[in-house]
């Protein structure tokens, strides 16, 4: 039996005595709004319960499962939860557009076409099998539409569908997280294998005729890109306080990591 604590930023779980986070390396101890497990055995079956954000309740209820297993009555409480997954998928969705800054263009499409796929069947219902089945379906149509078309071209499609993959995996795992499913059958599937495609960086008189054929109010944004390397929702949501021309330094705050980070400004974006 153990008591668990999980990292605020990447939801890792790791025992209450690591003073930092094995995934992102959060200083663990001193982070708020962390969430108390209990992780123990019953009759053989890994049960692992939520608790909350109170430690001292966490260290209570554990010391009672404790106590109900040795006598012989402890008893698996959970609910025999039935919800349809094209229900629960109009929840994920409402999440992903509070949670996910690129949702309307990377997970709209991915779930409505999920939904197609599962949408009459019960959470508890979709087995290893079923995705299995949808990830063989999805290639032959893939197949089917790039049969004229080059490798790369084929490739690509598999991460594509890789894409959806992941995207029914973290809705699984968020429908163990709100206690609507018990286990992720996709964490057993294998993704498809993908081409780490081609690096080519742009030559100086290509990034002239780059710059060149931009608008003048996209031209700023396409130099800043090519001389820092910047992501696109890095660059639009710099402010002027963000930048020290003194030191000709920009200080990125919005990473996709969510970690801060210092990038230096060259002569051509001066």
């Amino acid at each position: 039996m153990a008591l668990l604590v999980e990292c605020p930023r990447c939801k890792h779980k790791q025992s209450t005595k690591a003073k930092h986070c094995y995934g992102c390396k959060l200083d663990i101890k001193n982070a708020p709004d962390k969430i108390y497990y209990i992780d123990f055995y019953n009759k053989g079956k890994r049960i692992r319960e939520r608790i909350g954000t109170s430690k001292k309740l966490a260290e209570t209820t554990l010391r009672k499962r404790k106590v109900e297993i040795a006598e012989g009555k402890y008893l698996d409480k959970k609910k025999d939860v039935k919800i349809r997954f094209k229900d629960f998928a109009i929840e994920y969705r409402k999440w992903a557009e509070v949670n996910n800054k690129s949702f309307e263009k990377s997970k709209k499409w991915v779930i409505e076409r999920l939904s197609k796929a599962f949408g009459e069947k019960l959470l508890a219902e979709i087995t290893v099998w079923h995705v299995e089945k949808y990830k063989a379906a999805r290639k032959q149509e893939v197949c089917e539409k790039r049969q004229k078309r080059i490798s790369e071209t084929q490739t690509f499609s598999l991460a594509t569908i890789n894409r959806e993959l992941a995207c029914l995996q973290h809705m699984f795992s968020k429908a163990i997280e709100w206690g609507k499913a018990e286990n992720n059958p996709v964490s057993k599937v294998n993704f498809f294998k993908e081409s780490k495609g081609r690096l080519r960086f742009l030559l100086p008189a290509e990034i002239n005729r780059l710059i060149d054929c931009c608008p003048p109010h996209i031209k700023p944004i396409v130099t800043t890109a090519v001389c820092t390397g910047l992501r696109k929702g890095e660059i639009v949501n710099i402010r002027w306080d963000d930048i020290d021309f003194r030191n000709r330094i920009i200080y990125i705050g919005n990473t996709k990591n969510g970690e801060k980070r210092e990038t230096p400004i060259n002569d051509r974006l001066t």
